[in-house]
């Protein structure tokens, strides 16, 4: 959500989401911030606008996501528990309801 663009070594975090009206997108806000994704989007159009920070890359699949994350140690992306394959690493579980 922006507050923080480091990971606890000080090292530059680079988040990555999906797109728009994405069920996965959708459901992880929820269960993070209790937000809808119009909500969501309304918090980063007042962050972009006051130069405070930029929204996450988006990118269209869990494979693309996945591919990112192995090339680039400094990007972090939320992706179904089911999907998390070798060669990427698990820092946080957001519980299902």
């Amino acid at each position: 959500m922006g507050r923080f663009n480091t990971f606890p070594d000080g090292q530059k975090a680079t988040p990555i989401d999906f797109p728009a009206q994405s069920a996965i997108k959708s459901q992880f806000y929820m269960q993070l911030v209790q937000q809808n994704e119009r909500k969501v989007s309304t918090y980063w159009a007042r962050l972009l606008f006051s130069g405070n920070a930029t929204p996450p890359t988006t990118i269209e699949s869990v494979k693309d996501i996945i591919n990112t994350v192995r090339a680039n140690k400094d990007t972090i992306a939320y992706i179904p528990e089911s999907e998390v394959t070798e060669g990427v690493k698990v820092v946080f579980k957001v519980a299902s309801n």
